[in-house]
């Protein structure tokens, strides 16, 4: 039920990024698990703030909601879309390398020289995107929410959710996607005010999705389906890495060199779109680029 909500989101980027590729390998599918990457990245960012924080993610945001602090930060969701997209690519470099090796043909110089660029261009999103969730993670330790859309694009952060009709019934997340109406309900006393808060606005915006993270680590997400309130309790989060000091000074050696031996030619280093208007540009525009770039 949360895949389908992301895919819908997240559709038009991923026939942007097909038609970039030229080749469809199951790009929604990669961009959905991204997604939800990226969102437990922000959960074990904020959890290990120990403040406790909310996420709202909806298109299009009540009158109820005051945003104490509008920010408009899209290179959240750009870094998240564009890392898949520099994936994707170095893929399908790696791909033609091998190829290559299968036949028993010389590998082109060109193809070697194309992998260094692809990879330097993904560990450059990398990096790009592990700074917009920390920064995102922060903006979350404020009191209030962050008010997000689907793609995770953030508006605006310190919301504060108004008066909102009260709910009725919540349905466990788990038992309902295989019983429907007839799964466990949830009693919503048992938690505090901000869950109430965001339990009350899911019911109230049927498109939004809201994401908890309690002080105690919890985290807890709501949503509508099927004009019925969904909570689903106790989410496990992706495992992450905790880099250690030797690892991070490779990293950073590592990134000196590459910025010593190549020169950019303008944002990164191969012919994909760096930027998300670069991405959703009309496709005779984006051939333009291409070709002004690689001369």
């Amino acid at each position: 039920m949360v895949s389908n909500y992301a895919s819908a989101a997240l559709a038009p980027f991923a026939k942007a990024i097909t038609r970039v590729l030229e080749d469809d390998e199951g790009i929604l599918s990669h961009l959905t698990e991204a997604w939800a990457t990226s969102i437990a990245r922000l959960c074990i960012g904020l959890r290990q703030r120990r403040t406790g924080g909310a996420f709202l993610l909806t298109p299009n945001p009540s009158a109820v909601l005051q945003v104490t602090h509008p920010f408009a930060y899209p290179r959240f969701r750009d870094a998240a879309i564009l890392a898949v997209l520099d994936k994707q690519y170095l893929w399908k470099v790696e791909r033609a390398q091998q190829t290559c090796i299968d036949a028993n043909v010389p590998v082109p110089p060109e193809l070697v020289i194309e992998r260094g660029f692809a990879e330097t261009d993904e560990k450059d999103r990398d990096d790009e995107l592990t700074g917009a969730v920390k920064l995102v993670a922060s903006l979350a330790a404020v009191d209030g929410l962050v008010l997000m859309t689907p793609e995770l694009s953030v508006a605006g952060f310190g919301v504060k959710i108004g008066s909102t009709p009260n709910f009725s019934t919540v349905y466990d997340g788990p038992s309902f996607s295989h019983k429907g109406t007839r799964a466990r309900k949830i009693d919503a006393s048992q938690f505090g005010t901000r869950h109430g808060s965001i339990l009350r606005y899911c019911a109230h915006d049927p498109k939004a999705l809201g994401i908890v993270v309690s002080q105690d680590g919890y985290v807890r997400l709501v949503m509508t389906v099927r004009n019925r309130l969904v909570f689903w309790n106790n989410i496990k989060l992706l495992d992450h890495t905790d880099y250690s000091a030797r690892e991070v000074a490779r990293i950073k050696s590592w990134r000196e060199s590459q910025r010593r031996d190549w020169k950019s030619m303008g944002l990164g280093y191969t012919h994909m779109p760096k930027t998300m208007d670069s991405l959703l540009a009309p496709p005779s525009r984006h051939k333009q680029k291409q070709g002004a770039k690689r001369r």
